[in-house]
């Protein structure tokens, strides 16, 4: 069965890091290991999950975070929406571009080979 897998870096530098890192602990997402990509497996949630999480804005944070009655601990990421449409769309578009590209700043692409990353990028195009 053909897999790779993809590691989310988290810029430090980024002025939300720490919310960012706050909301993926509480979720239970562990950006520290790859997430496996497989041929007979949809895109792992979790992955989708920060994903969004990493794509936040100032504004989505907010939001979600007034929906939580102002606090950061109740943000739930595994919701498809959960932060806005937008920011579901950047998530996926990063995703894409980074499968196309071999990886991106904060995307690191192992060992992937192209038809599955066709694959993977027509499940992409489905969600957006």
């Amino acid at each position: 069965m053909a897999s790779y897998s993809v590691s989310l870096n988290l810029d430090n530098a980024d002025p939300l890091f720490q919310q960012k890192k706050t909301i993926l602990e509480n979720n239970g997402i562990d950006v520290s290991k790859p997430f496996e990509i497989s041929e007979s497996a949809p895109l792992p949630t979790s992955l989708l999950s920060a994903l969004r999480v990493q794509s936040l804005t100032s504004a989505e944070l907010n939001g979600a975070i007034g929906v939580q009655g102002g606090r950061i601990e109740a943000v739930r990421a595994d919701r498809q929406n959960a932060f806005g449409a937008e920011n579901q769309k950047n998530a996926l578009s990063s995703l894409r571009d980074a499968l196309n590209n071999n990886g991106s700043s904060f995307i690191t692409v192992n060992q992937a080979n192209p038809d599955l990353i066709q694959k993977t990028n027509d499940e992409i195009n489905k969600l957006l």
